[in-house]
Formats: structure tokens, C-alpha cells, sequence
């Protein structure tokens, strides 16, 4: 066979693609799938071991970016949690609310069911938080609610353990799963909780057709009753500025920490949400 044979012959069959390669040693041809003999496949050509090692080597850099996709979708997906606060109800809003007192360094948990959403620990603060969503203002009975789940915490740590009642039990587990110090001898050693009381108020509107700020229809009604009860009132509208304006600054958790020990009122700050947007 002469060169100009051989040359010709192989521009041929690459253009036409007759045979082509689909893994070791398994060929494409017009008369359907051959696969090579071992002892044929296991003679390479220098192109061959070349376009080996090149395969190889994309393979891996599509594992690899494979990889950080997933990684970055699983990202995407903590940071898009943060939305729920002002999207959603029920149980949804209970987990939502949960990641965000994580995010600012609170050991949490669910109460028990019927009773307290959430329980939270910063090692200096006890939270009995009543997390809802609604359409319109909060209600009376959602402020004297809260209320109660506070004083049942309280009551939960001063019973002496042969008068705990099935849900008092169930609170001190809480309390020692989140490290809440609790000392059955000694009723001045009581954790005294604070009541927090967070409202996804009209959460079936978007949020620039929900009330700006507290001129005409407010999330909570009456302050009075709120601060009389000794708790603290935001919507989660306010706990999502809270997480997003403090980011990662200790300071910025460490004030809104304090906030949540100290006051007792409807929250004021934090409602400028458009502001932590990316416009």
C-alpha cells in the first residue's frame, strides 16, 4: 500500500467518523459495535495514550467543578432560608425562625408540641419564643399565649420533679439539650425566662405592598399589652434585617442579643429591608 494510499485512507475515515472511540477498546463501525481483542487493545499508540490521559485529565476537572456546583447550590439554598422569615407559616416559619436565632449564636430548640414553639440559649439568656404567621395584625391572643409559654418554662424549673407534669418534663429536656443550667435544688438558681414573640404578619403580600412602617395598619396593635407582659415584639420582616445587617459582626449579634435580654416592647428598628438588598 503505497503512503498516499495510507494518507488518504485515514483523512477518509476521520472525516467520516465511521469508527469512533466510546470507551477502551469499543469501537463504532457500519457493521455495529466491535469491541477490540485484549491483546489489541493493550497496544498503544503514542496518540492513543496521549488522548488517554487527556480524557482523564477533563474528567477530572468535570468532577471537580461537578463538585463545587453542588457546593455552591447548597449554598445558595442556606442563604435563600433567610426569605422564609417573610414568606411563610406554620411549621416553615418555626424552622426559619430557628436558623435565624442560630445565626446569631443561640443554642435552640423546639418545645414541646402544643406548647412553646422554641426554646433558645445564648449562655446568658433564656428565649420562650411563640413564633406565627398571620394575615393582618397580631392578636391579643397571640401576645397572652407567648405569655403563658413563659411561665410555664418558669414553672417547669421551680416544680420540684414528683410534681412535673408531662409538658414541665418536657421543658427541662429542652432546657438540658440546649445547656440550660438546671439545679433542682435550688429555687434562686432558676433561668429566668424572657418572652419573644415573633409575628410573619401579612404574609400572603408581597413586601412593598405591606404596611410601611407603623402609620396605619401596625403588625402588633397593642403595645401596651406587649410590654405589660414583659416581651419582646418583632415581626420576621425584623429578624431577617437583624441577621442580614449583623452578617458576621460579633458587635452588631452581640447589641442584638442584648436587645432580646433587655427589652420589653414592640421592636422599632430594623425595618428597612430594601436597604440590605441588592438592588
Amino acid at each position: 500500500m503505497s503512503e498516499n494510499h495510507v494518507q488518504n485512507y485515514e483523512s477518509d475515515s476521520v472525516e467520516a467518523g465511521d469508527i469512533a472511540a466510546n470507551g477502551a477498546g469499543l469501537l463504532d463501525s457500519s457493521d455495529g459495535p466491535f469491541t477490540l481483542p485484549g491483546w489489541a487493545d493493550s497496544l498503544k499508540t503514542k496518540r492513543e495514550r496521549q488522548l488517554e490521559i487527556k480524557l482523564l485529565e477533563l474528567e477530572a476537572e468535570r468532577q471537580s467543578l461537578l463538585d463545587q456546583i453542588n457546593y455552591l447550590k447548597g449554598d445558595l439554598g442556606n442563604v435563600q432560608w433567610i426569605k422564609a422569615l417573610v414568606s411563610s407559616q406554620n411549621v416553615t416559619f418555626e424552622e426559619s425562625v430557628i436558623s435565624a436565632l442560630k445565626s446569631l449564636g443561640y443554642k435552640v430548640c423546639k418545645g414541646p408540641e402544643k406548647h412553646a414553639d422554641i426554646l433558645a440559649w445564648d449562655s446568658h439568656t433564656l428565649l420562650v419564643v411563640e413564633a406565627r404567621g398571620s394575615e393582618g395584625p397580631a392578636r391579643k391572643r397571640d401576645i397572652l399565649q407567648c405569655a403563658g409559654w413563659v411561665n410555664e418554662v418558669a414553672m417547669a424549673q421551680l416544680l420540684a420533679k414528683s410534681e412535673r407534669q408531662t409538658a414541665h418534663r418536657q421543658y427541662i429536656e429542652c432546657l438540658e439539650s440546649i445547656d440550660v443550667p438546671i439545679d433542682d435544688s435550688d429555687d434562686e438558681g432558676m433561668v429566668t425566662p424572657r418572652g419573644v414573640l415573633i409575628m410573619n404578619t401579612f404574609c400572603d403580600a408581597p413586601l412593598v405592598e405591606r404596611p410601611i412602617g407603623r402609620r396605619d395598619t401596625p403588625d402588633f396593635l397593642d403595645d401596651a399589652l406587649v410590654e405589660d407582659n414583659k416581651l419582646l415584639a418583632l415581626t420576621g420582616l425584623q429578624l431577617m434585617c437583624m441577621v442580614l445587617a449583623s452578617g458576621d459582626d460579633l458587635a452588631q449579634i452581640r447589641e442584638i442579643r442584648s436587645r432580646f435580654a433587655t427589652q420589653s416592647s414592640v421592636l422599632k428598628e430594623y425595618t428597612d429591608w430594601q436597604s440590605l438588598l441588592d438592588q
